[in-house]
């Protein structure tokens, strides 16, 4: 069942998290053969397949000045996995909406239904709760998720984004990637700083 309306775009953008985690390349892959075959008549581009450039042989910048000349060719942006926690997907959202490039969100929950497998025969229906609720994401009786809904409900674009991101990454640090994520969550801050002070 196609849930998207691309409308007339024929070429998409498929953006998705990678930060060098091969298996976040492989979804991607998983998720544009999906796409490949819910909608024939348009063309996905993947800029982890398309642009082949080693990931750690340009800087940070460099890699995404890549991306957002391949962007800039097409039609529509399509943001996919949990691009939330991607400084890359967040900039390539920002750089759709400055040149009115249109923009389709699509979670992994949502791939999840877009066109099964045959041969995936789900146990059970119950989501998979490392999935859909990771431990380093519930602890304290709230989910992660619940909190960063009640703090970006009056607020739009990036920042949201970044309110989004630093609420998460401080939330997991100490269950997950430790000193890692705090940097993350600083990035994040310092990037809505900048933001509301340009205003």
């Amino acid at each position: 069942m196609a849930i998207l309306d691309f409308k007339k775009a024929k070429l998409i953008y498929v953006a998705h998290p990678y930060g060098g985690n091969d298996s976040n390349k492989i979804a991607s892959e998983e998720n544009i053969n999906k796409l490949f075959k819910l909608y024939p008549d348009r063309t996905f581009i993947s800029p982890l397949h398309g642009i082949c450039c080693p990931y750690d042989s340009v800087s940070f910048e460099e890699g995404m000045e890549h991306c957002f000349k391949l962007l800039e060719k097409c039609d529509a942006l399509l943001l996919t996995g949990y691009w939330e926690t991607s400084k890359g997907c967040a900039l390539e959202q920002e750089f759709a909406k400055n040149h009115n490039i249109p923009i389709f969100y699509l979670s992994p929950t949502q791939f999840n239904y877009l066109l099964p497998n045959p041969e995936d025969t789900p146990a059970e229906d119950k989501p998979d709760k490392v999935i859909d609720h990771p431990q380093h994401y519930t602890q304290g009786g709230i989910e992660c998720i619940e909190a960063i809904k009640a703090a970006t409900t009056n607020l739009t674009g990036i920042k949201a984004v970044c309110t989004a991101n630093a609420i998460k990454y401080l939330w997991r640090w100490n269950e997950k990637n430790g000193t890692e994520d705090l940097r993350k969550a600083e990035w994040y801050i310092n990037k809505l700083i900048s933001e509301v002070n340009n205003e």
